[in-house]
């Protein structure tokens, strides 16, 4: 998937990161740099507030992505990921475990109050997926999208 087809923001309806059952209404907002690679800012809500993760993705050879931190506290974090699916208006990412979160699944949509019929057919085809179908069992709303 190039980075023109993941541009623009993405709410995470389904996922099995522990992280969103705690922290409320994420998206991802992906926007091409001049240098081909991609600015990757993830909005959540918590009990104190909004908060921001700022990273930078870089296209790998074999299509996935390996995504760095940009701010203080990320600086040395890297995570892989790439794309499972994309089906405007939905798309599924795999992440894989870093030292902070788990491998897993998101289920993405452009629309954050998307259709639940329509969310339950992307995971009933995820479920089809190699790499995403030990994590279809987990798939969760995120907080705030239940």
């Amino acid at each position: 998937m190039s980075g023109e087809m993941l541009q623009g923001t993405w709410h995470v309806v389904r996922t099995s990161l522990k992280m969103w059952q705690r922290r409320g209404e994420p998206s991802i907002t992906y926007a091409p740099l001049p240098d081909g690679r991609i600015s990757d800012t993830v909005l959540s809500r918590g009990r104190r507030g909004w908060s921001v993760i700022a990273g930078i993705d870089e296209r790998q050879p074999d299509g996935s992505y390996v995504w760095r931190g940009v701010q203080p506290l990320t600086l040395l974090v890297r995570s892989r990921w790439r794309v499972l699916l994309h089906d405007e208006p939905f798309a599924a990412i795999h992440f894989a475990r870093t030292p902070f979160t788990a491998a897993g699944i998101d289920v993405l949509a452009r629309d954050p109050a998307a259709d639940p019929a329509a969310v339950a057919a992307v995971v009933e085809h995820l479920t089809a997926l190699h790499d995403a179908s030990p994590f279809v069992d987990r798939l969760l709303p995120p907080l705030g999208r239940g």
